[in-house]
């Protein structure tokens, strides 16, 4: 039986002489992974429908075990983001984690179109003119909005512990094992909990929300990039644990 899907392409392995297995996350049946048959050849005219960080119309024949692709339309390519080697580097290594992340064949649409307007976001940014020294904070936008998605959403407006909203001018940490913040009087009552600073707090609850278009507008200085990242990279860890 042969099924089309809408996808948005995660990544490629080489498997054999000429063959390669793709993955691509799809509106209607989730994360799908087939083989496309003597692709590498030089004559071979799928591969070009089916580079990361695209969307296509993606045909799969299937009976039993993994399906074969049988065909492919292209429907956006995202020129200006594959001719930035930053951008596609970090499109590259989200779509790396957005595969590790998410289990097989469990259709979720909105995970769909935070691929795409993620996609779509990038590529308007790529193809102006403008400063993209901030552009980073939409790629950490994604994975935050994509933890949201998966139900792993932090609580940034009160204490995880005694239930109180934060103060300004408190000193906080985050327990990923509570799901939020913990203010100063309760760190003794999570032994697993982090540092965070009430800038970094005030930025996450920006970004898990924010449009993913006005992030790379926002201007974070150096010290609170650095701990987002730090932040993101150890939360995806216990995700993924």
């Amino acid at each position: 039986m042969e099924y089309r899907f809408t996808g948005i392409m995660l990544r490629k392995r080489e498997v054999g002489e000429t063959d390669r297995f793709y993955t691509f996350f799809t509106r209607e049946q989730g994360k799908v992974t087939a083989i496309a048959k003597g692709v590498r050849k030089g004559e071979a005219k799928l591969a070009s429908s089916l580079e990361t960080a695209t969307l296509a119309e993606i045909m799969v024949a299937r009976t039993r075990g993994t399906g074969k692709i049988t065909g492919a339309v292209l429907e956006q390519s995202y020129p200006a983001l594959h001719r930035s080697f930053g951008f596609l580097r970090d499109v590259t290594r989200f779509f790396a984690d957005v595969d590790h992340l998410i289990e097989p064949e469990e259709r979720d649409e909105s995970i769909f179109e935070l691929l795409k307007r993620y996609l779509d976001a990038l590529e308007v940014i790529a193809a102006e003119p403008v400063d993209d020294r901030n552009a980073w904070l939409l790629t950490e936008g994604a994975y935050y909005q994509l933890f949201v998605l998966l139900g792993y959403q932090l609580e940034l407006g009160m204490c995880v512990v005694s239930r109180e909203r934060l103060r300004s001018g408190g000193v906080f940490r985050v327990s990923f094992s509570m799901g939020g913040v913990v203010s100063s009087d309760h760190f003794r009552d999570v032994p697993d909990a982090q540092p965070i600073s009430e800038n970094a707090i005030k930025t996450l609850r920006l970004i898990a929300h924010q449009p993913l278009q006005h992030l790379a507008k926002i201007i974070v200085d150096d010290a609170v990039a650095s701990e987002i990242v730090r932040l993101r990279s150890s939360y995806q860890r216990f995700i993924r644990d």
